[in-house]
């Protein structure tokens, strides 16, 4: 399994960065060469751990080893709340947001499509639905319950320890 260069996390999904860290890990030749989306013609170094924004060294604010944007409201979001699920399509986060209305769960996420470089290149990230910590282990009950999450710790989807 391919590792992170930067934080050494497992990268069980073909994507161009690491779901731990933003670092960005793919080469140009397979996903094209990824630029900042605030300066044109600099290479991204990371991709926004929350919004998923194309970041360069100037732009990307380090803490803890990860990769944010400027926006500090990301920052304190990802303090705050965790990764529910990682879905591959807005088809998939549409169905989890649906299905998981009523029970008033706080809920957030971003789609990377909002981000001209990401759109551009048609990177395909992972789309994390994020929930208050406190309230993780009750929305996963219902998300099994419901049929929409595997039990297996190695799910692809299960969020796993994330935390700063």
């Amino acid at each position: 399994m391919k590792r992170c260069y930067h934080c050494g996390a497992s990268l069980p999904l073909k994507f161009p960065a690491c779901q731990h860290c933003g670092a960005i890990q793919h080469s140009e030749q397979e996903h094209g060469r990824l630029e900042c989306e605030l300066h044109n013609g600099i290479p991204a170094k990371a991709l926004c751990l929350v919004c998923a924004r194309p970041v360069c060294g100037d732009c990307a604010v380090m803490e803890c080893g990860k990769f944010f944007c400027d926006d500090r409201e990301h920052r304190q979001l990802y303090k705050e709340m965790v990764p529910l699920m990682w879905c591959e399509s807005e088809f998939e986060v549409d169905l989890i947001l649906r299905n998981l209305h009523s029970y008033q769960f706080p809920l957030w996420w971003f789609s990377p499509s909002q981000h001209v470089e990401n759109f551009w290149h048609r990177v395909r990230m992972p789309i994390a639905v994020w929930i208050a910590k406190d309230r993780l282990k009750e929305a996963e009950h219902v998300l099994l319950d419901l049929g929409l999450l595997e039990e297996s710790n190695d799910s692809k989807y299960h969020s796993g320890d994330l935390s700063l």
